[in-house]
Order: C-alpha cells, then structure tokens, then sequence
C-alpha cells in the first residue's frame, strides 16, 4: 500500500523542506544538559586532628592512637568490623566506619572519643558529605531561623546539621537561600520540587557540587598544606574582587581577579562558569606543530597505519598517501615490523589502500560541502567498498552526527550516513558517546569507524584518546585489530602479577606504619575464622598497612620509539654508555691511573 504524507491545504513542499532545514539546524544548537549524580556516602568518617597547642606539648597522631585504642574497645560502641585508616588533606587522620549502621557507630565513637582527649589538644570532629541546594521564593518577612526549620522538616534531619548564610534579595525583591544540607536532605527536598512555608512556596534547586578551594588564595584544588600562593584574596569580594565587602551586598559588575591575574577573560564572577573554561588559545589546529606531535604519537604506540584528516602538508614519501585536494591522507610508518600495502585509490575527499589484506578508506567532508556533494563521496566510497577484499575499514571525518555514534543530535548529513551504512553492510565501530570534537562552541561526535562485519569482530580496544597534548580540537581514535576473530584477553603491555599490589618501599612513612598497624589491630580477631579465611584477612590487613603507608607503584611505562632516531644515533649511544662503563670500572678500581682515565 502507498504512503501519502498529510499537510495543510497550500503549504508548498519547498516552504516545507526550508522548515524542516531550520528545525534541523535549531537542533543542531540544542544539547542535552548535563546531569550531575551525587551519591550517598557507604561509610561514615571520624577526623582526629592534633592542634598546635597539642603538637607543641608533644602530642603525635600514633600516640594519641595508642592511647585511643587502650581506652576503646570498638564492639562497646558497636563496631564489629573494624575501622578503615586514611590521611586527610589537611594531615588529619580519618576513621572510616562501614556497614548499615554507620552513622549512629560513627556518632558513638566521636562521643568517646571526645570524652578521652581534651578538645583544646585534640580536635574530634564527625563530617559528613553535604550538598548545597538553593531555595528560591521568600518574602520579606522570611528568616535564616525559619528557612532551616522548613528544610529540616521536609528532609527528616536536625536543623544543626544545616548551614546556611543568609537571606539575599534579588533585582525584583525576591529572597534566595543557599543551604549546604547532608546529601540525604538534600535529594529528599530537591525531589518535592518545593518547599512550602507560612505564605511562601519555594521552589527547590540541587546544585552541582562546589570544586575544592581555599579560601586564602581562592585556588581551586587544594587547602591549606598544599597552597604555595603569596596573594592574600580572603577579603575579597566573590563579585566584584574588591575589598571591604561581601558577596550578599555587591551591586557591582562581576569582575574575577583570578582570571584578570591571569591574563584570562574577567567579566564573570569567581567561581563562575567563564572560570572552568579553558585559556584562550591560538588556533592551532592545522599547524606543523599538530602534525609533528601526531608523528610522535603514531612512534610511541607502534601504528601501523593512520588516517590524517586536514593534515598541514603531506611529505613527498611513499610512506604518506592523499587524496586529489590533499584534505585526507594515509600514513603507514616505515618500519621492519611495518606492513605491505598497495592498490591505491585516490578521489575528492577519500584515500584507500589495501594494507595487510584490509582495504582501509580515509574520508574527509568539509562542512561547506551540499548535501549533494556529500551524497556523491559516499557513493564513490561505497563502490569502492564493494569492489574491496573482505576486510574492510573506513574511517575519517564526517562532519556529520547522529544518535547512531553517541552524538545528541541527528542532522541531515548524519541521516544520509546512517542509512549509507546500513546498505553498504557496514558496523560502526564507535563506542560510548565520548566526544571526538571539543569546542568552545560544543562537543560532537563527527569522527567516525565503519567496517564490514568480518572486520568488526576483530576490532578491539576502539577509544578516544584523551590526556594527550595534540593541538587540535579533534581528539585521536585508536583501535587494534587482531589476527583472529579472539581478541587477546590482556590488550597491551600488562605485567602478569597486575593484581598485585606492588609499594615503593624506600618511600616508607615510619610513622603512618605504626598508625595504620594500630588502627588494624584495634578490633579483635574473629576467633570463628578458619585456617585460609584468617591467613586472607591477615592479607588483606597488610595490604591496608602498607597502602596507607607506602606510595603504590605505579604501571612501568614502556619503551617509546621517537620518530627522529636512527641507525646512526643508536650507535653514538652504544659507544657512548660503553665508554661510560670503561671509566665507572676504573674509578672502583683501588689504585687508578690519571693518564689511563683522562685517555
């Protein structure tokens, strides 16, 4: 049966299409806004912290954990399995209480703990994770006394777990207030979406979580023992930055002295969102820098071959192949290792060659190109895919997104694409909807992986290379592809004890040691245990010991290959650390000739 589509009587189909074009180009602008998850804590922490008074008397943390452990017994404030020992940011030490019962366990330890020592010498304090919300909506007549009983009400807490700064009115006459709750309260609220009290129906906001700062330098970050700044910013203003005021009372233009000071874009407030974004840059995206660091990359993991799009130039070797306007190109490094390739196919906007048996296309589409334009590349991509060998893999620039690879959004190039793929039979091999393109203007996802489905089930490892300084806005895609249809089970250079822990020992804290040690041995052992269940539980309190005491070792980078080294440069060194070795021998030698080492 034929399809009609319905529309109203005199729209013209070309008024139509027009819309649907804007509609299109309007959803390209929209994102999807971020969500922001903030879970619950599974344990409940105790802070022990030495003051200065403590610490000028003499007090030391494993002393006074000592004398804790001497006076405690864990199971009399109903902790059954035990305590876990971690080091603060400030240098304090934190106990860490788990299970279902942790709150009421931790609130009985800091009691006990509190009657022990004396506050003046030994601060004992039980934090717990909060959040801030934001309750908008309030009178003149509302109060900070009020508002907290409110919350406290709708959150099922007690007002003294609640802090909140102030009542502050806004250009209309409408009062806002900003709580820091726990973050049970605070989902709680947040989920009712209002908060009623006397007169008033406040609406209620979960605000994303506040990065770490110190309020010294206003750095984001680090506290106190980390900041190695010499300005002084704690009288200044979160808006203006001036002096000699507050937030709550500034009428001022926002101005932010961290970015002025740091030759940044000021007009936002501190803490702002223009504070999160990046310095700006040169474009620096087609440099030789880009294609130099790119090179690099392709040596130090050992490429076999790369897909360049908009490289700066292409060398005149037989190692880089292009297309006819030079957009897009193949780049298979020459090495012992590397592998054969030949049958190359050159159009406007794509490059193939068939490398090892595996026809492999780079594609390019700029964004100035029609649609028809776009259309008649996939359809001479196409030809060539159905002409190739069996394996088949094409990868490239697009400049189109859809759904289909992670993106938010459809255009109409991405639609002409996605069913490009479906005809042609391949698999797009992009996984997640980690951005390939990050501007400031926006992410998307435009950089794609096709391959037939004998190709496909040999991918593995596909990523989007993050952490690498590039100088690009378009972030590098790695995958490997095996031999077989069995990806190897360890992808990459993994060492074969990789679930071991492994510890810097000559990095060893002697005090944290004995700390650690004692807060291991503060829970009696369980008697019930068997043989293998107390030798693992015996393990297992080690690797706590030595974890908080000892720095792990991390993963052993590898050996990288650099792309300026050669044969001549490798035999300058050999003769270099054999002539070293000469003169180390003969300098532990008891008696030593000078003319012998000076020669």
């Amino acid at each position: 049966m034929p399809w009609s589509e319905v529309v109203r009587r005199g729209q013209r189909g070309g008024k139509k299409k027009a819309n649907r074009g804007r509609t299109d180009a309007n959803a390209e602008r929209r994102r999807a806004p971020r969500t922001h998850t903030i879970r619950e804590p599974r344990s409940a922490a105790v802070v022990v912290t030495i003051t200065p008074e403590g610490t000028a008397k003499g007090l030391t943390y494993d002393s006074v954990i000592a004398e804790a452990k001497s006076k405690i017994r864990l199971q009399d404030v109903g902790i059954t399995t035990g305590v876990r020992f971690r080091i603060c940011a400030t240098g304090a030490r934190r106990f860490e209480v788990i299970g279902e019962e942790n709150g009421p366990q931790a609130d009985a330890l800091a009691a006990r703990l509190s009657q022990i020592f004396d506050g003046s010498l030994v601060r004992i304090t039980r934090p717990a994770k909060t959040t801030e919300i934001k309750v908008s909506g309030f009178d003149d007549s509302a109060t900070v006394e009020e508002v907290l009983i409110a919350v406290a009400g709708a959150g099922g807490c007690v007002k003294e777990s609640l802090r909140c700064t102030g009542l502050v009115r806004d250009r209309f006459g409408v009062y806002h207030a900003w709580i820091e709750c726990p973050v049970a309260t605070a989902k709680r609220v947040a989920a009712a979406g209002r908060l009623v009290m006397s007169w008033a129906s406040a609406s209620v906001r979960l605000l994303e979580p506040r990065p770490l700062r110190w309020y010294r330098c206003l750095q984001k970050g680090h506290v106190r023992v980390q900041c190695t700044a010499e300005v002084d910013r704690s009288n200044q203003c979160f808006r203006c930055g001036v002096d000699g005021h507050k937030f709550r009372d500034c009428t001022a233009r926002p101005h932010c002295t961290i970015c002025a000071a740091a030759k940044r874009p000021a007009d936002h407030r501190l803490g702002g969102k223009g504070c999160s974004a990046p310095a700006p840059k040169a474009n620096l995206n087609h440099c030789a820098r880009a294609q130099d660091l790119l090179v690099q990359s392709v040596a130090e993991w050992s490429v076999q071959i790369a897909v360049v799009s908009e490289p700066y130039f292409v060398p005149d070797r037989d190692d880089w192949l292009s297309d006819k306007d030079e957009v897009v190109a193949l780049f298979v490094p020459r090495s012992p290792s590397s592998p054969s390739f030949g049958g190359v196919r050159r159009g406007r906007g794509y490059v193939s060659a068939t490398v090892a048996g595996t026809l492999v296309v780079g594609v390019y589409c700029a964004p100035s190109w029609s649609l028809v334009d776009f259309e008649s590349l996939l359809d001479q991509v196409g030809a060539l895919v159905r002409r190739g060998p069996r394996y088949v893999v094409v990868m490239g620039d697009f400049n189109a997104k859809s759904s289909a690879w992670g993106d938010v959004v459809t255009n109409p190039r991405g639609a002409v694409l996605e069913e490009w793929a479906l005809t042609t039979g391949l698999t797009v091999l992009n996984r997640g909807s980690k951005p390939t393109c990050v501007r400031p203007q926006g992410n998307s996802v435009v950089d794609i992986s096709f391959a037939c489905p004998a190709t496909a089930r040999r991918v593995y490892g596909w990523e989007v290379v993050e952490g690498v300084e590039i100088l690009s806005d378009h972030l590098y895609i790695r995958f490997q592809i095996s031999d077989s249809y069995l990806a190897p089970v360890h992808q990459g250079a993994q060492s074969p004890h990789r679930d071991t822990p492994w510890w810097v020992v000559r990095r060893l804290n002697r005090d944290l040691l004995i700390e650690a040690a004692l807060v291991e041995t503060w829970s009696p052992a369980d008697t019930s245990l068997g043989i293998d269940e107390r030798a693992e539980e015996i393990c297992a309190s080690m690797s706590r010991v030595c974890s908080a005491s000892i720095p792990r070792q991390g993963p052993r980078p590898q050996k990288r290959e650099v792309y300026w080294w050669t044969a001549e440069i490798a035999s300058l060194r050999s003769a270099c650390v054999r002539a070293r070795r000469q003169v180390q021998r003969h300098r532990r030698r008891r008696h030593r000739d000078e003319v012998v080492e000076e020669a």
